[in-house]
C-alpha cells in the first residue's frame, strides 16, 4: 500500500513564488532553471511563461553589462564580454527548451 501526497494551497503558492521568480544569471543557473521548467510541466503550470520571464531577466542583465563596457579599461571589457557570452549561451538554451516544451512535457508526464 502506498501513501499518496498532495500539495497544499500554501505549498502551491510557495512553489509558484519560487518558480516564477527569475534567477540572476550565473554559471549554475541551468540546473535551477531546468528544475523549475520540469516542475512547472509536472504541475501543468505555464512553463512557457517561466522561460519568458527568465529570458527577460537575462536580456536585462545583458543590457546592464553592456553599459559597463563604456569607458572601461580592456581588463574590464574582457571580463564583461566573458559574462555576456555565458548569458548569451543561456538565452540560446532557454530558446531551445521553449521550442521543445511539448516534447519535454510529454516525457515528464509519461
Amino acid at each position: 500500500e502506498r501513501k499518496r501526497y498532495a500539495i497544499t494551497e500554501a505549498g502551491r503558492h510557495r512553489i509558484d513564488e519560487w518558480m516564477f521568480t527569475p534567477d540572476t544569471p550565473e554559471s549554475t543557473l541551468q540546473s535551477t532553471l531546468f528544475a523549475k521548467t520540469v516542475i512547472a510541466l509536472m504541475l501543468s503550470d505555464d512553463a512557457e511563461r517561466l522561460l519568458d520571464l527568465q529570458r527577460a531577466e537575462h536580456l536585462n542583465r545583458m543590457r546592464e553589462l553592456t553599459r559597463l563596457k563604456h569607458d572601461s579599461d580592456l581588463k574590464s571589457v574582457l571580463l564583461v564580454d566573458h559574462a555576456l557570452l555565458h548569458i548569451e549561451a543561456d538565452v540560446k538554451w532557454i530558446d531551445l527548451t521553449a521550442a521543445r516544451l511539448s516534447e519535454l512535457g510529454a516525457e515528464v508526464h509519461s
